[in-house]
């Protein structure tokens, strides 16, 4: 199979394609090629007879959320050729899915013939079967039959039982909020309904609400009452007086009601980052805070020297929202093991060290599944190398310079406006 289809057939899977050596490595389909080895997508100028390399679209792609410039300064760095700006947006939306082909893709051809070559070595008859050479016979058993969506959808693994019953849900809600105004309604008639056979109750119900602003019940009066006279002097009797009590007990009760129902706690909807905990990052909770809510880098180690160790598991923050422009908190935490089944709807960030353990008893079954819910970060000074475990994560690379302090602002714009298109896309329902 073309590797640009495995490519992308990884990326939609969330699969993780790695450099081992010198051969590329797809982790999800457990095969690998030659990082020299060449593709179906040819440049626009030059000539070609020269496709653009595994290795050369790998490296573009795992850089795809930087700019261009950034882009060539990593291909300087690391030494490998690079696609030209004007393939490069065309085939990063290729392998992204967003089209289905691109004018540098040339595989029709090279498909036909490796189709017609597959026949005509598939069925061998007589002596032909062992003559074969060994180098096809490899080739024809490495090939890979792509799959289709109906396949895809008669799968074991994928279900749809969740869909229904959220569906459910919402149906069993909304009967429920239609049939609330007419019970609604209908208590309204019977409180209309005055038990003294008196028709001015509802004019007094209406001067109370007018010109006091409140019901007559929650200022706890009785209207069928009288004012200031005992039992003796205005013939009331002790059932009168029993039942003025019980409407007193009564209003009590519904105060007391909205005060427990007022004090029940609010679900927290605020945004958790979860930084490592130890100080084998340059990010850490000693200098998170300063760096994420002011973008000024200080190294944790200068801070340590200052006498800053005692810090808190957990620190808030606030960052003034690009979308409203209203400052919004954040928490910033290093110790996952306090978080609880809620509070884990709420990590929608992650800075990591690069080490596999950080990630050790989180609720998520592999690193794909991990950076798919929650947005990674790596931070790393500009004249070292990115962490080996890093490369094959889907993660956001954002290198700090040692010495030019003004350039660290901008690192931090960019670390927020990542997260908040990540929060925008897969957590809504918190903060932003």
């Amino acid at each position: 199979m073309e590797p640009l289809l495995l490519l992308r057939e990884a990326n939609r899977r969330g699969e993780s394609v790695v450099l081992e050596g010198d051969n590329i490595v797809f982790k999800g389909s457990n095969k690998s090629f030659p990082r020299n080895y060449p593709t179906a997508y040819y440049p626009s100028r030059g000539r070609e007879k020269q496709p653009y390399t595994l290795e050369v679209i790998w490296f573009l792609f795992q850089h795809a959320d930087r700019s261009f410039r950034e882009y060539v300064a990593e291909c300087v760095r690391a030494g490998v050729n690079r696609v030209q700006i004007i393939d490069s947006r065309d085939l990063i939306a290729f392998l992204r899915g967003e089209v289905e082909t691109c004018a540098g893709l040339k595989v029709s051809s090279e498909a036909e013939e490796s189709q017609s070559e597959k026949r005509s070595f598939s069925l061998p008859e007589g002596p032909r079967k062992k003559d074969l050479d060994a180098s096809i016979r490899e080739a024809l058993n490495q090939e890979h039959e792509q799959q289709t969506i109906s396949s895809l959808l008669a799968s074991k693994e994928r279900h749809f039982k969740h869909l229904v019953e959220e569906i459910k849900k919402l149906r069993k809600e909304s009967k429920e909020q239609n049939t609330a105004p007419k019970t609604e309604e209908k208590s309204s008639k019977k409180q209309q309904l005055d038990p003294r056979g008196d028709r001015y109750s509802i004019r007094e119900d209406m001067f109370y609400r007018e010109n006091i602003g409140a019901e007559v019940d929650e200022l706890g009066i009785d209207p069928s009452g009288r004012f200031g006279l005992s039992s003796a002097n205005s013939g009331t009797s002790y059932n009168d007086t029993s039942a003025t009590k019980e409407t007193s007990m009564s209003n009590v009760q519904r105060a007391s009601n909205k005060e427990s129902v007022s004090k029940k706690p609010k679900t927290s909807l605020t945004p958790i980052i979860v930084v490592p905990s130890g100080y084998s990052s340059i990010i850490n909770i000693i200098n998170a805070p300063e760096f994420l809510e002011n973008g000024r880098f200080i190294p944790w180690q200068s801070l340590k020297a200052k006498g800053m160790t005692n810090v808190s598991w957990s620190v808030k923050i606030k960052h003034v929202s690009s979308t409203s422009q209203v400052p919004v908190e954040y928490q910033i935490i290093n110790n996952t093991s306090r978080l609880t089944t809620e509070d884990w709807k709420r990590v929608c960030a992650v800075v990591c060290s690069g080490a596999q353990w950080q990630f050790k008893g989180w609720p998520y079954p592999g690193t794909a599944e991990l950076f798919a819910e929650i947005r990674g970060f790596y931070f790393y000074y500009d004249d070292e190398q990115v962490d080996p475990n890093v490369r094959g994560w889907v993660v956001k690379c954002l290198p700090i310079s040692r010495n030019k302090r003004h350039l660290d602002y901008s690192v931090a714009l960019e670390f927020w406006k990542t997260l908040e298109a990540h929060i925008k896309a897969r957590k809504p329902y918190l903060r932003v």
